[in-house]
This record gives structure tokens, sequence and C-alpha cells, in this order.
């Protein structure tokens, strides 16, 4: 194998692994992940005591969903 093959091959390895490199540690998009994460679980919580102030027995109800799932 001749040295420029070797050298565009190195090259070519090192340019890969630098944009693997950025990627994997890019905090692009994290914000707006921690916020909509954050939502959800508000939403979970206000329809949960929404639930439970109309007398809808939420607990029995998740009980029952996760034991559907796990059958």
């Amino acid at each position: 194998m001749s040295n420029s093959i070797l050298a565009a091959q190195v090259r070519a390895r090192v340019w890969m692994m630098d944009i693997a490199d950025r990627l994997r540690s890019s905090e692009k998009g994290q914000g707006a992940t921690e916020y909509a994460g954050a939502i959800v679980v508000a939403v979970v919580v206000v329809v949960a005591l929404i639930g439970a102030a109309k007398g809808w027995n939420v607990g029995e109800r998740v009980k029952e969903k996760i034991d559907k799932i796990f059958e």
C-alpha cells in the first residue's frame, strides 16, 4: 500500500472520528428536551389531580394498565 493511500485513509478515519465526537458531545436541543419533559410531567400531575377530584380511581386504572402490559 502506498504512503499516499495510507495517509488518505488515516485522514478519513480521523475526520470521521472527529465528527462522531462532536455529535456525541453536542448539547444542542438539550434545553428544549428538558422543558418538554417538565411539561409532560406537569400535565400528568394536573390530570391526576383532576381525576382524583372528580372521583376517578387513577391509581387503580394505572395499576390495571401496568398489569395488562405485563400479562
